[in-house]
């Protein structure tokens, strides 16, 4: 090949090559800016580029990076460039712009230093539209976020847990149903052990590996402490590529309250029931017992019985009364008896209600009575005072698991605001009462 042709060829092909970067250049869809590396005047941009920022051709030849529009006072062009100086390369994951227009755009921003013929050196950056990409994220960032607020402020007991039972994630709720004073707390625990049978906690994890979710399952779990917890449950499964269960993610609506609710009402209902029956079977006895008396009392009027039979009789008539007395109560219990109110002595109405007592207070507590001699009638029904007295004893032997002593005093008192501001107390009865006797020593009365 003849010496002159090769300066042709070498023409020929670095014309081709820059055609082909030229092209490359002008079709490309990343922004790209040439700046010169020893004065960072831009000396070239690409159409993409234009597009994107809303700039004409003319304001950017020319003009330092710093300088222009869309980066113009951005400080991190300026430090670039210089950083540029010494590393040759720089990056920015995100960089944000503005168009023309004033629109907002999220950049990518790559700039390298490259060597030309001649000893030339030139700066290259490329800028990849990032705007779909950052707002995408941002969407899933706040996604996340109301995810995270909605997971910790919903009253239902939310967890995330592996499928041994560790759990991952817990709100506040989940954490207070089980009694743990802290979401850290809750952390530590392993959901087996909530379970009243470790076997349960197993049947619950082969029901969501199986069916991938349940929904409004009742099962009863326990506390650390031993308290029941009746839950609805519903969980919903989590798997890998291959089909294996790597989480459960449950949601606990707390019925411990509502189940306590539903034993209180059935019993009340049983309780109403037992009173029906009770009032029933009461009027039919009392009946009976009607009967019984008044016979007895026709043969205690009849003189000519010997002294001995007249004394089984009257023993007859007591325990008629006594039995009577018994429906009373009954009548009471189921509240069906109509009102006696009477003249009477709250005393025999205290020695009346001994025996009744002694059946319903155990034996580790001691009932003790103190009578005022000189107590005044009262008019009341008997057997709503006798109710009266057994629901204070009652109420009191409750308050006293562990044994104690019930102490029944009478005693004629007056009622004033002061009493009345004491609540009743002991202390201030029996204050009232030597108050009112020392005042009838005297002669004198006190209001």
């Amino acid at each position: 090949m003849p010496e002159e042709t090769e300066p042709k060829i070498s023409e020929e092909l670095l014309r081709a090559s820059e055609l082909k970067y030229r092209r490359l250049f002008e079709t490309a869809k990343d922004g790209i800016l040439i700046l010169d590396a020893k004065t960072g005047e831009i000396t070239d941009v690409n159409p993409f580029l234009l597009n994107l920022l809303g700039f004409g051709y003319d304001e950017f030849i020319g003009a330092r990076l710093w300088e222009i529009g869309p980066f113009k006072d951005i400080k991190e062009c300026k430090l670039a460039f210089v950083e540029l100086q010494e590393r040759e390369y720089i990056r920015y994951e995100s960089l944000p712009l503005e168009t023309k227009d004033g629109q907002s755009v999220a950049v990518e921003f790559v700039s390298n230093v490259y060597g030309l013929s001649g000893g030339t050196r030139v700066i290259q950056c490329n800028i990849r539209d990032i705007t779909k990409r950052k707002q995408a994220e941002d969407a899933l960032h706040q996604s996340e976020e109301e995810y995270r607020l909605f997971f910790q402020s919903n009253l239902a007991g939310n967890y995330v847990s592996t499928p041994d039972g560790k759990v991952l994630a817990c709100n506040s709720a989940f954490a207070g149903m089980f009694g743990f004073t802290s979401i850290e707390e809750a952390l530590k625990q392993n959901l087996a052990s909530l379970y009243p049978d470790p076997r349960d906690r197993e049947v619950f994890v082969d029901a969501v590996r199986n069916h991938r979710q349940l929904e409004h399952a009742e099962r009863e779990l326990r506390r650390p402490d031993g308290r029941p917890v009746h839950v609805i449950e519903s969980a919903i499964g989590k798997f890998d590529k291959q089909g294996e269960l790597i989480e459960i993610l449950g949601y606990l609506i707390d019925e411990t309250e509502r189940r306590k609710t539903e034993q209180q009402l059935r019993q009340a209902l049983k309780m109403e029931a037992v009173g029906q029956l009770a009032a029933g079977i009461s009027h039919d006895f009392n009946n009976l017992l009607g009967i019984i008396n008044g016979y007895s009392e026709i043969l205690l009027g009849n003189r000519e019985i010997a002294e001995a039979t007249r004394s089984r009789i009257q023993q007859i008539l007591k325990a008629g009364q006594r039995a009577a007395s018994l429906t009373h109560q009954l009548l009471a219990f189921s509240r069906k008896q109509v009102l006696q109110p009477k003249m009477l002595s709250l005393n025999l109405v205290l020695r009346d209600v001994d025996q009744t007592l002694l059946r319903l207070i155990s034996e580790d507590i001691e009932v003790r009575t103190e009578t005022d001699p000189n107590l005044e009638a009262v008019k009341a029904d008997p057997t709503q005072m006798e109710q009266v007295i057994l629901n204070f004893c009652i109420n009191a032997r409750d308050a006293m698991p562990e044994g104690g002593k019930i102490t029944i005093e009478t005693a004629n008192v007056e009622v004033d605001e002061l009493l009345a501001g004491h609540g009743f107390s002991p202390e201030a009865l029996r204050r009232e009462r030597t108050r009112q006797e020392s005042a009838r020593a005297t002669g004198y009365t006190t209001g």
